[in-house]
């Protein structure tokens, strides 16, 4: 990505560029105009990247990363938010939390799907996961799958057979090795998840022979 081009998927890097603290909502374009090169710019010198102002694999690799470091005034928000999540999740039971996360998914049935989205009414896999965790005051960058599937502050999951209510399902597809799909396991071999070949969000088995064989890890965010 560099200046001058437009689309949906420059308005999906905007917006992951809002979150990180680097863009204004107001500057969310679709277009990669001036605004975006110095918000990139300021990124990758505050991720040790060459600053150049292009999105490019490095960059992108960068942003996509649990470890992506925020904006300083993001920064100062994120931790002031982990505290007051922080307290609200010692006045809540675990299990409580877990069931706000199912919840908030079961309400999510029949959403569109579009990719780069996270709600309130349309979501990718990640975007309904992150979503929700957040309706439990679990705080979470907006990642995709991958970046989810690499928070070691979660609990890791190695064995299907051994999911809970609440974990985070990570897979690959027939077609690659790499993760590209996360569903919220709800219990009883179900999982709900944002589908792109169905369009919607839905509640499927999450056991079958094609999950099990493209199963890669799960997360545990709430124990």
């Amino acid at each position: 990505m560099f200046e001058g081009a437009e689309g949906d998927d420059i308005q999906s890097f905007q917006e992951q560029l809002v979150e990180l603290g680097y863009l204004e909502s107001s500057q969310v374009t679709g277009y990669y105009g001036t605004d975006t090169v110095e918000a990139v710019t300021k990124f990758q010198q505050r991720n040790h990247l060459g600053k150049d102002g292009k999105a490019g694999e490095k960059t992108m690799e960068a942003i996509n990363s649990p470890d992506a470091r925020v904006s300083y005034t993001r920064e100062q928000e994120i931790i002031a938010e982990k505290k007051k999540q922080a307290a609200l999740a010692r006045a809540s039971s675990s299990e409580g939390r877990i069931d706000k996360i199912i919840n908030a998914a079961r309400k999510q049935l029949g959403d569109t799907y579009i990719l780069g989205k996270s709600g309130p009414d349309s979501f990718d896999c990640s975007g309904l996961v992150v979503y929700c965790l957040r309706q439990a005051n679990v705080y979470t960058r907006r990642l995709n799958a991958a970046g989810l599937s690499k928070t070691t502050s979660w609990t890791k999951v190695s064995s299907l057979d051994s999911v809970k209510r609440g974990d985070l399902l990570f897979f690959k597809s027939d077609d690659s090795s790499s993760i590209g799909h996360v569903g919220i396991y709800i219990g009883g071999g179900e999982m709900i998840d944002a589908s792109s070949a169905n369009g919607k969000v839905v509640r499927r088995s999450a056991k079958s022979s094609y999950w099990r064989r493209n199963f890669v890890v799960a997360r545990r965010p709430i124990e």
